[in-house]
């Protein structure tokens, strides 16, 4: 494969994993809030307000810890290969207007 096609490859499943690793994470986290958060916010006819921020964080969470875990990921990935062999850089400075591009 080429340089361009391993770069649309690699960000094909960066993302798909990345996306992957979002539902796990809100899933660990929404289990820990209905297992061991909310029986003790509700058990007393508590405020039901609190389901509602509780999901705004967990979904806020969700996405920071997406994110460091995918960059963590690409990190080793890119440690472990050389990107400049195997991937086309995703931008390029064009030549500005009356430069030519061989000096």
């Amino acid at each position: 494969m080429d340089k361009k096609r391993n770069t649309i490859v690699f960000i094909l499943l960066a993302t798909v994993f990345n996306i992957i690793v979002f539902f796990i994470v809100f899933i660990a986290l929404m289990a820990l809030y209905l297992f061991v958060i909310s029986p003790y916010l509700l058990s007393d006819g508590g405020f039901a307000g609190f389901t509602t921020a509780f999901l705004i964080v967990i979904f806020v969470l969700s996405i920071g810890l997406a994110f460091f875990i995918y960059r963590l990921a690409v990190n080793f990935f890119f440690k472990r290969i050389n990107p400049e062999k195997h991937f086309a850089p995703l931008l390029t400075k064009s030549p500005k207007k009356g430069e030519s591009e061989n000096p």
